[in-house]
């Protein structure tokens, strides 16, 4: 292949592309909350909002790679990794420099700035402070956790805050449950590549825990996402938004018996595992937008 094509195809896979993907699927749970409460959506706010959290996801993807490609990796030449490495760099900065640009213009358009600021900087620590080293968390097996962090949490509040004056409790009933089943589904994907990520000494969320305690933790999370559910109806979750965890759990009870086969020695189904695993998350997502958008 031509060292430009296969610089081009590894920034493309380093983008993430169906975590961009969950990340719009969150802001639009997010801006959905406000159009449930009965209030219009500011849809330059939207633009604007929803471009800063694809810019920071990006950004930190790329600024991640720079800093891992600084170490030899024997899967790389060493004139090849640091062209690979410069041409992170490069679109890092790019990256980066836009969502400033981007920010600096939202701010004409919004009242509640110290608000803003504060998810602002949330955003920037979890994405790129702990880039840098020392630290480096994501290139040390926890890039997984924050991007259920992002997705779960930070993304539907940033998008609801930027629209009304204040988070709401509701909307965090209503989203905070899928962080487990976000880690969960994290989990579950990256079991079938556990041996090569060890032999390519490629940290992640499986290989910091062992893949038996990251089984283990992955039918735990599912649990805890179902139980928190059922607490969050218990403190004033709509039943409708219940109803859209329900649908979704026979899913997830499906990808817990594949992870409990494979746990037991059976041959891995990592085609059936990974459908449920979507299949939970989809289903679950979708009727959420549903509810929020169309009722």
């Amino acid at each position: 292949m031509d060292e430009t094509k296969q610089i081009s195809k590894i920034i493309i896979d380093s983008s993430r592309i169906p975590l961009l993907g969950g990340a719009i699927l969150s802001y639009l749970v997010g801006t959905g909350f406000v159009s449930y409460v009965g209030r219009n959506v500011n849809w330059l706010l939207f633009g604007l909002g929803l471009g800063i959290v694809i810019l920071f996801l990006m950004g930190s993807e790329y600024l991640s790679m720079f800093f891992y490609l600084n170490q030899p990796r024997p899967e790389f030449e060493l004139n090849f990794r640091t062209k690979l490495k410069n041409s992170f760099f490069q679109l890092g900065l790019t990256v980066l420099s836009v969502g400033a640009v981007v920010t600096f213009f939202m701010f004409f358009f919004v009242t509640n700035k110290l608000e803003i600021w504060i998810f602002l900087a949330l955003f920037f620590i979890l994405n790129i402070i702990l880039v840098f080293p020392p630290v480096e968390i994501r290139n040390k097996g926890y890039r997984d956790l924050i991007s259920a962090i992002n997705l779960a949490v930070l993304t539907p509040a940033f998008a609801q805050i930027l629209q009304l004056k204040e988070l709401h409790r509701s909307l965090l009933l209503i989203t905070f449950p899928s962080f487990f089943l976000v880690i969960a589904i994290f989990l579950a994907f990256s079991l079938e590549k556990y041996a090569s990520d060890i032999s390519n000494k490629k940290l992640s969320l499986m290989t910091v825990m062992g893949w038996k305690s990251g089984m283990n933790f992955h039918n735990l999370f599912l649990l805890m996402t179902y139980f928190s559910y059922g607490l969050a109806a218990i403190f004033g979750l709509p039943f409708n938004f219940l109803m859209s965890a329900l649908f979704a759990f026979p899913f997830s009870i499906l990808q817990f018996w594949e992870m409990v086969r494979i746990g037991n020695g059976e041959k891995p189904r990592w085609k059936i595992l990974k459908l449920s695993a979507l299949a939970s998350i989809g289903i679950l997502v979708y009727f959420l937008l549903f509810n929020l958008w169309f009722r």
